[in-house]
């Protein structure tokens, strides 16, 4: 159910940009880095009361793309949707699709949070039966500010929840992960 939701909610939201008339600064696209973080992980077998739980340094720095699309501006705040993908590091990858808003604290300076869902898959277990990649929440907050009339730099603090559900030798086995991370990047307003 959870994923209808999500997939006729990305359905209407293209279908209102499709028909949106743009006006300057609507649509923007972005690339940048995330400086590593941590993944924190939970593990049950609840047939066999096991709970594991770790934290582990994520040294590899990533790579993402994106764009963002405003659908609602005013001089002091703006509201959109946007989608990222982070390429693949410590054996996953993840699709966040989310709404944003942005408050202006000074004439070039913003603040900005997003909350959305993320899609991920976690290499390695594509061949095995039987396991199902978990998909989750995503959120962030950070900062942004123009540096050029079109272009503007961020930085961002985003979390993003995934996991997977196995059956091994007939024992169910959850796992919960948590990746967060610094995102510095830059972004260039196209329409």
């Amino acid at each position: 159910m959870k994923k209808f939701l999500v997939v006729v909610g990305a359905l209407m939201v293209t279908a209102g940009l499709v028909y949106a008339a743009p006006a300057k600064d609507d649509l923007s696209i972005k690339a940048g880095i995330n400086m590593g973080g941590n993944l924190h992980s939970v593990t049950e077998a609840p047939e066999y009361d096991i709970k594991l739980t770790s934290d582990s340094s994520v040294k590899d720095m990533g790579f993402f793309v994106g764009a963002d699309y405003s659908l609602v501006k005013n001089p002091a705040y703006t509201l959109g949707v946007g989608a990222e993908f982070l390429f693949e590091r410590e054996d996953f990858s993840t699709l966040p699709v989310y709404a944003f808003g942005t408050y202006k604290v000074t004439k070039d300076i913003s603040v900005m949070a997003k909350i959305g869902y993320s899609f991920s898959n976690i290499k390695g277990f594509e061949d095995f039966d039987g396991v199902e990649m978990k998909n989750g929440l995503t959120y962030g907050f950070g900062v942004e500010g123009y540096v050029m009339p079109d272009v503007k730099m961020f930085a961002n603090y985003d979390m993003y929840n995934m996991g997977l559900e196995a059956s091994i030798y007939d024992v169910k086995v959850t796992s919960d992960m948590t990746y967060s991370t610094l995102s510095l990047g830059v972004a260039l307003n196209l329409l």
